[in-house]
């Protein structure tokens, strides 16, 4: 069917056929002398009688014919004749990340990198590493925003979180419930067979969030796996303080609730104790979470612009003959 058919270049369709035209009408209008004449032009004039502007509309029609089929050609309408499909590995995936205050510890005196940059460098390589799959990301703390919804552009969406930052949002309070409602209504529509959400997170949801049974109600309902990723050591963790050096962070990570959301769902619960933990964790549910989809590998075109260059010779040899004979007279 004719609307089976593509063009290999349709830039060309769109500028050449303006152009060309433009080109055309300015023969017809300029260009009249006859390099061929016949007998019969005479009887043909006569012919022409009244119906003589039609007959000069003629060539112009063919011009503009011409025209036509050699951009067409040039463009490379083709057809696929065949196609190789695979097997690849692709699921839908929102990234939750807490980047609220106390993500500015950290857990080995060793390694005083923060949690928060631990977290987004590890971010980074795991969404590298998911080729053919679909992520985005919500970072959460008082508020709740999506900084890149479901995308394969892995390069936009590194640069993102490379620039994420603590402060960005107002990080006072740790809204854990919304942030997952948040990603969940990002997935609710995916067409993904496969759709996971990655909680990671320090703490425990402030007392004015929503209840963690919302989330797990929906996520059962979407059938959405939710892995959550609790970072903290034993010690609670340490802060560089500007005056006092490293000092104590209290903070408690509410362990129970993040292995309740996980469990509910279908996920898993992991703790990182330190920024190695992280890294493995990431490692893991690269692993775990497979999903095999149909992607093309290659397609086989057929083109069709040799029959159009060759239709375009033929009204371009009946142009140029009424032009320089017939049509010169009239």
């Amino acid at each position: 069917m004719i609307f089976s058919f593509s063009l290999a270049y349709p830039i060309i369709l769109y500028l050449g056929v303006p152009v060309l035209l433009l080109i055309a009408f300015y023969r017809w209008v300029f260009y009249k002398n006859s390099f061929y004449k016949f007998n019969f032009v005479k009887e043909i004039s006569d012919y022409a009688g009244s119906n003589k502007i039609f007959y000069k509309f003629v060539p112009f029609l063919l011009r503009f014919i011409v025209v036509f089929l050699i951009c067409v050609a040039i463009a490379r309408p083709q057809k696929p004749e065949h196609k190789s499909m695979t097997k690849v590995e692709g699921i839908d995936i929102m990234m939750v990340m807490d980047v609220s205050g106390s993500m500015q510890c950290f857990d080995d005196l060793n390694d005083r990198r923060s949690r928060f940059e631990v977290s987004k460098n590890e971010a980074i390589k795991f969404i590298n590493k998911r080729t053919n799959d679909a992520l985005g990301v919500v970072i959460f703390a008082k508020d709740v925003v999506t900084r890149c919804p479901l995308t394969f552009d892995k390069k936009m969406l590194t640069d993102i979180v490379s620039e994420f930052q603590l402060g960005q949002i107002d990080h006072t309070d740790t809204m854990l419930g919304k942030a997952l409602v948040a990603a969940l209504s990002r997935l609710e529509h995916s067409k993904a067979k496969t759709k996971i959400i990655i909680l990671l997170t320090d703490g425990e949801p402030s007392p004015d969030d929503i209840s963690s049974l919302v989330p797990i109600e929906m996520a059962q309902k979407l059938g959405i796996k939710i892995y959550t990723i609790g970072i903290g050591s034993d010690a609670g963790g340490y802060m560089q303080h500007p005056y006092f050096g490293v000092a104590p962070c209290n903070l408690k990570l509410n362990v129970d609730l993040l292995k309740i959301i996980s469990q509910k769902t279908g996920g898993k619960f992991f703790l990182a104790k330190s920024p190695e933990d992280i890294e493995k964790i990431y490692e893991i549910i690269d692993n775990l979470e497979k999903s095999e989809i149909d992607a093309p590998i290659s397609v086989r075109y057929k083109d069709y612009f040799l029959p159009l260059l060759v239709l375009g010779f033929i009204f371009l040899s009946l142009e140029i003959f009424a032009t320089t004979t017939i049509w010169s007279r009239l």
